[in-house]
């Protein structure tokens, strides 16, 4: 639904107590876009049988390379609250959906235990780590269903997720304690990573954000079980 037809609706409707929500036609990308907007905030922050998505928390996460290993524990991603859904498809024919949420910045905090190669410089630290990224977008995509609730109004759930990232911005790494404390090593190999953070980017990335997405879209699933199509997505 174009913005002229919602605008042109909210005059209808003004002066009327009893004018209804209207549910988006599942083909309409723009009205079911800006209808998940208005939830987003209200979904991030969880509600009763949805936690929250912001911050994200993955108790523990290990990434094996042939020329790195690294582990992480106790790991919180923070800054979902602040994203903003760009765009939204569902297929009523298909059942595929589309999804592309853009934040502006994310913050990743954990312990880490790291040893190998990243490109020429090799890597070992344990301790505190922290990772900035800036203009990050995350595009989901995948096949969708109905699902039967208790209410007997019509749900949907998101029956398995593709990701993809685009890091439009830039990402920034810093590591506490690499070589044990060693500081001129330390910051050669911080150096190296901020410089090349493209390429570092998308060597320890999508396993990490994959985590994160997957507790992520389980919330959204919790919070489409409890909220029905027709409240979810209204104008």
């Amino acid at each position: 639904m174009s913005l002229k037809r919602i605008f042109i609706f909210a005059l209808l409707c003004v002066s009327s107590v009893l004018c209804e929500k209207q549910p988006c036609d599942m083909d309409d990308n723009e009205c079911l876009t800006e209808s998940a907007n208005l939830i987003y905030e209200q979904f991030a922050s969880g509600m009763p049988g949805v936690e929250p998505s912001d911050p994200l928390h993955l108790d523990l996460f290990e990434f094996n390379v042939p020329t790195l290993s690294y582990k992480l524990t106790n790991g919180t991603l923070t800054g979902m609250k602040d994203c903003h859904i760009d765009f939204i498809q569902m297929s009523k024919n298909t059942k595929k959906y589309h999804s592309h949420i853009r934040c502006p910045f994310l913050v990743f905090k954990a312990k880490y235990e790291v040893k190998g190669n990243v490109g020429s410089e090799f890597v070992e630290g344990k301790g505190d780590c922290r990772i900035f990224m800036f203009d990050y977008y995350l595009l989901f995509n995948g096949d969708f269903d109905k699902k039967d609730c208790n209410d007997k109004k019509i749900h949907y759930q998101l029956k398995n997720t593709n990701l993809e990232i685009e890091a439009k911005g830039r990402v920034y790494y810093d590591f506490e304690n690499l070589f044990k404390g060693d500081n001129a090593k330390s910051e050669a190999v911080h150096q190296f990573i901020n410089r090349y953070w493209q390429y570092v980017d998308k060597l320890i990335r999508q396993p990490g954000m994959e985590a994160f997405m997957k507790i992520f879209i389980d919330n959204v699933n919790a919070y489409m079980r409890k909220i029905s199509y027709n409240e979810l997505f209204t104008y």
